[in-house]
């Protein structure tokens, strides 16, 4: 009988000790932020649907307010592929000065593009007397050739500017 006590008593000084030597858990670290912005919210983001103690505001009006930025916020990777593409020009017609409305063909590609890769084309026109016949955007596969078309309707200089990004094949 003695021994179950003494064995009792051993167990509960044993886990006494062990709950005694436990770590307590690090105290929750306080983040310090770096910068305070001003953010454009709309109230329903800021007090749940609008209520303010017994006064009703639209859900959807904004307001400005302060948000923390910390320095996790602003540390960031940037990953820029090396490889360099460009629209590549390669025939225009007509030959030399086309008369105001004669339309103009320029056939380009995406120079270095890869057969893999889906690149996006888009005409703006340099002037407002340029117009664009035709798509303004074109989505090719690699470097295959495709044409714009555009006339100016006043005499002098005037054409298009194509850039070139790639797509992702996953956006629609």
């Amino acid at each position: 009988m003695i021994c179950s006590r003494a064995r009792a008593l051993g167990s509960a000084a044993v886990m006494l000790a062990l709950s005694a030597c436990a770590v307590p858990a690090p105290p929750a670290r306080q983040r310090t932020p770096v910068r305070w912005i001003m953010v454009e919210k709309s109230i329903g983001e800021v007090v749940p649907g609008g209520q303010n103690g017994q006064g009703q505001v639209d859900p959807r009006s904004a307001i400005v307010t302060l948000q923390p930025l910390y320095s996790e916020d602003v540390n960031w990777e940037v990953v820029v592929e090396p490889h360099d593409f460009y629209v590549e020009i390669l025939e225009v017609t007509p030959r030399g000065q086309a008369s105001p409305g004669e339309t103009v063909n320029a056939r380009v590609r995406v120079a270095r593009g890869r057969e893999s890769e889906m690149y996006r084309l888009t005409a703006r026109a340099s002037g407002s007397d340029v117009q664009i016949v035709g798509g303004r955007e074109q989505i090719v596969r690699g470097s295959t050739p495709t044409s714009f078309r555009f006339t100016s309707l006043v005499p002098g200089r005037g054409g298009i500017a194509i850039g070139v990004e790639k797509v992702d094949p996953r956006d629609p």
